[in-house]
């Protein structure tokens, strides 16, 4: 990613945060490439909704 992408600061209850590295571990990915993934499949749908 560029350094020109855009950043801001996530606060995540405890148990989320927990679930969120979890998640990242099993599917070998990085927290933040796990959270792209998922807001991007979320992106997707919403998309469908729409049309």
């Amino acid at each position: 990613m560029s350094r020109n992408d855009a950043q801001f600061k996530l606060r995540l209850p405890a148990e989320l945060k927990a679930w969120l590295e979890e998640r990242a571990r099993v599917n070998f990915h990085s927290m933040q490439a796990e959270i792209l993934g998922m807001v991007a499949e979320a992106k997707k749908r919403d998309e469908k909704q729409v049309r």
